[in-house]
């Protein structure tokens, strides 16, 4: 006689091993369009009560009701696990998700030479840097980099310097201090 639990947990014979680590990235653009089976550029859902190819119910991402099969795997609404279509933008947008971690990391460095604000010899800073967890790092590094205006270098000198070739004096005015 089987029971729930034997239906639910079937034996294997595999060997039990520990998952060392799990890594989540984000996809680039080429992957995401090779992964995809369609293009979604149609503002229009339906056309006469049917999905629009290339609108956002595109018959081939998966079927909608429980009337319609998949035309990509031929599957029906219980059974297609669902399949990636993608959107060409016009221009170049920013991801919401690491806005965020970008505007941090931003007003950690430098405006003109990308250097560290703070000194990386400094006691707090070296505490920092020996964190392990990422955003916790990025927070204690904020955090030292908060107080400063001008990045630090090993010169050490705070004396105002020329600007880069080619930009215009008036364009950088007095701010254009430090190291860089």
């Amino acid at each position: 006689m089987t029971t729930c639990f034997d239906l639910n947990n079937p034996f294997s014979t595999a060997e039990f091993k520990r998952v060392k680590a799990v890594r989540f990235t984000m996809f680039d653009a080429d992957t995401i369009v090779g992964y995809s089976v369609a293009e979604i550029h149609d503002t229009n859902v339906y056309r006469d009560g049917m999905p629009i190819h290339g609108g956002v119910n595109d018959p081939r991402l998966g079927p909608i009701d429980v009337r319609s099969v998949c035309e990509t795997c031929n599957c029906d609404l219980k059974s297609c696990p669902g399949h990636w279509g993608h959107v060409t933008l016009a221009r170049p947008m920013f991801h919401w998700g690491f806005m965020k971690a970008t505007h941090n990391v931003l007003r950690s460095v430098c405006y003109y030479c990308s250097r560290l604000l703070a000194d990386p010899r400094e006691h707090n800073m070296q505490n920092a840097l020996k964190l392990v967890a990422p955003k916790k790092r990025l927070q204690a590094v904020m955090l030292c980099c908060r107080t400063k205006k001008r990045c630090a270098v090993a010169g050490g000198d705070d004396q105002p310097m020329s600007p880069p070739e080619g930009e215009l004096q008036e364009e950088v005015g007095d701010k254009f201090v430090g190291g860089c």
